[in-house]
């Protein structure tokens, strides 16, 4: 069976969260690291923009949070992601019903979820590999 926490090289999926609630992004990422991921945690999205072009090709999935501080928020971030790392999958998560003109670039989990809910979206979601856009706003 594929593990999808590994690489086809057999090292571990990095994952980078951004997600301003410091309680919540030490979770998230704790969450990742119990399961074998290798995991950044930022606090926004200049923070995330800055790691993904100093770490070109590293990154293997993107965990957003919708609303933080800064000049972009999560779902701007995926979708700009998307067009310039199409490589990468974006999950948006969000506790914000946010504006129905405005849609997330892939999937997308209300807060509160349940980790298990977390880590189910984002392994589907790195299995999905290049096609992981056909996602859409549900995993099946």
């Amino acid at each position: 069976m594929l593990n999808l926490k590994l690489h086809s090289d057999g090292g571990a999926l990095h994952v980078l969260v951004v997600e301003d609630e410091i309680l919540l992004n030490c979770v998230v990422c704790e969450a990742f690291r119990e399961e074998g991921f290798v995991v950044t945690g930022v606090n926004d999205a200049n923070e995330a923009m800055h790691f993904l072009q100093d770490h070109p090709g590293e990154v293997n999935l993107l965990v957003t949070d919708v609303r933080m501080p800064g000049e972009m928020d999560g779902l701007e971030l995926g979708h700009f992601v998307a067009q310039w790392w199409p490589h990468i999958p974006v999950l948006t998560m969000s506790g914000y019903a946010g504006d129905r003109d405005r849609h997330p670039v892939g999937p997308f989990l209300a807060k509160p979820f349940a980790l298990e809910s977390l880590l189910y979206s984002a392994t589907r979601l790195v299995a999905k590999g290049q096609y992981w856009r056909a996602a859409g706003p549900t995993l099946r």
